[in-house]
Parts: structure tokens; sequence; C-alpha cells
């Protein structure tokens, strides 16, 4: 048995997972995996697509089904939201292991009641930054130029919340960035040695190292432990009229309704009373934590000075 550290949590896993290193245990894990990666009868089998629900003797499982020509993926979330199973067919392990740290575990940590959002995290000055935005706005792009700087990634893709006496912390995630091609070949060079997301998306997985092992300002660094969140700065659609990037305030009651249009993954519909709770987290986020609305030029030229905006406006937040 194989044990990490991701997101805060202790994952027990029969198999040696990419993207993650190993982490010694001390107390009983958070999570368990089961985990079977050539069951060819999924290819036949029929399922609701998408996340679902199944009644089980032990109670109500959350189940997610996946399906291409070739391939398809069947995981199933206990009623305690504390055990994994998933099956998939003709899916790479690595390609399994992105699943799982994504909407896999995005759910899995709602199901305990965990505020997770689709975003990417940075930490500034011991200070966490989240980017929230549409898909394909750029929030693993802006990520990845202050990385490229030396600003520590938290986390890509989710961001876990947990609520503190004065505010929310965010957890950390494993140490990757998830860049498309145009972004790697702008920011890091060339994308030929870097492993692909999935196979027919040209979204690769760029490394990072972790924060401590060499320069302090060298670029492509991992943050591995939670941060207070002082600031969301959600990426407005790219304006080809804006010459520099500015950034706005967001009213509290305005910005409740862009957190709600962000909770990681999209396509989990909670039930009443977990929609009742997050819905709650998301009013004392939108309450406690500043929403900047970010405009921005639509050119990748205009990276630096989107850095330098960002930077400048943190600088000018109070701590949480």
């Amino acid at each position: 048995m194989y044990s990490y550290r991701i997101y805060s949590l202790t994952l027990q896993s029969p198999h040696r997972l990419p993207l993650l290193t190993p982490h010694a245990l001390s107390a009983p894990a958070d999570l368990t995996l089961c985990l079977t990666l050539d069951d060819r009868t999924l290819l036949t089998q029929t399922h609701p697509p998408s996340w679902h629900t199944h009644a089980q003797p032990d109670g109500l499982n959350h189940r997610l089904f996946l399906r291409a020509p070739c391939q398809a993926l069947l995981a199933n979330i206990d009623p305690t939201a504390q055990h994994i199973h998933i099956s998939a067919a003709d899916f790479s392990l690595d390609e399994v292991t992105a699943i799982l740290l994504g909407t896999i575990l995005g759910v899995t940590l709602r199901l305990r009641g965990i505020l997770c959002l689709h975003s990417s995290v940075l930490a500034v000055q011991d200070r966490a930054i989240a980017f929230l935005g549409v898909k394909g706005a750029g929030k693993s792009t802006t990520a990845a130029a202050l990385a490229q700087l030396g600003t520590p990634v938290l986390a890509d893709d989710v961001a876990v919340l947990r609520p503190q006496e004065a505010g929310f912390q965010v957890q950390p995630g494993y140490p990757r960035l998830r860049l498309w091609k145009s972004a790697v070949n702008a920011l890091y060079g060339s994308e030929a040695e870097l492993p692909r997301v999935f196979q027919p998306l040209e979204k690769h997985f760029l490394p990072l190292s972790s924060k401590g092992d060499g320069d302090a300002e060298a670029p492509w660094q991992f943050h591995p432990h939670p941060l207070p969140l002082t600031a969301i700065y959600l990426l407005d659609a790219r304006d080809p009229s804006l010459a520099i990037p500015k950034v706005t305030p967001m009213a509290p009651t305005l910005a409740v309704m862009h957190l709600l249009g962000h909770r990681y993954p999209q396509s989990f519909q909670p039930n009443p009373a977990q929609q009742a709770h997050e819905f709650a987290a998301i009013a004392q986020l939108a309450g406690t934590v500043p929403i900047r609305q970010v405009h921005r030029p639509d050119t990748l030229d205009a990276l630096p000075a989107l850095c330098d905006t960002i930077l400048k406006d943190v600088s000018q937040l109070k701590p949480s």
C-alpha cells in the first residue's frame, strides 16, 4: 500500500500513483482507493453519463461514468466519502490519476462538506491568491506566468477551501501545472518532454519543485503547506481594445453569484442540504475575502504587465 498527502487529506492506494509523492502515515488514512485498470466489461456496460447516484445496501453511492469509443471509466464513492473504487478500461494509470485528482476528489471533498472551486492558486508573501474564470479564461496560464517569476504554486485546477476563524485557508494540491501547448511554448519552452494530461489533448503537466529545494526565487516552485486566502481574482473576458490590465473590486453580493458558478466540479449536483451548506460557505467567503475583477488585453504579450498589476494589488491588501 502507498500513502499520499493531497489537499491536506491522506490517501492510501494499492498502486504507486504518478504525480504524487509517497507520504508516511501516522494515523489511519482519510481516504482509501481501490483501483482496477483493465476491466474490459466496462466497454459493454451502460450507466447514466457523468455523475449520478446509485442506491446500495450501505446507502447512496455517488458514481462517475466516462465513456469514449474505446475507453470507459467507472468511479464509485461510498456514502461516507471515505472509500473510492475506480474501474477503467484502456485508460492509462496517468490518465486515471489525473481524473482522480480532479473531478473525483473534488466530489469526494464536497461530499465531506469542504468547499471546492475551479481555480489556480499562488502563494504570495505567505498568503494565497486564487484565480477564477470560465473554461479557457487562462487561470493556469496566469498562474504559470507568475510561477515563471518565482511565485510558488499552491494548487492548480482545484482550490480546496477550509473555513478559519477569520477567513479561509487553501489546502495544497500536487506539484504540477496543467498547461495548454501554446502556454507551455510561450512561458516554458518545448512541450516535447512534458507528459500529456490526456492523450487526445494538447494539454501538458509541467513539473514543479518543492519550495526550499534551491533558490528561494527560482521559477516553477510548489508550495506544500496551507495558506490563508487573501484575495480571489476573477478573470474577465479578454478585451482586445484594452491597452493595459486593470483590477477593480467586486461587491460581495455580485461575487456570490460568480462563486456559485465556479464550484468544482460543475457536473456534480449536490442535494438540497449540501446546496444550502455550500451557499452558506460561499456567502461567508464573499463577505470575508476580497473578490477582484481582472480586465486584460487579448494577448499573451500582456502577461508580464498582468503579473505586475496583480502583485501590486496584492501588496496593497491587508493580510487575512
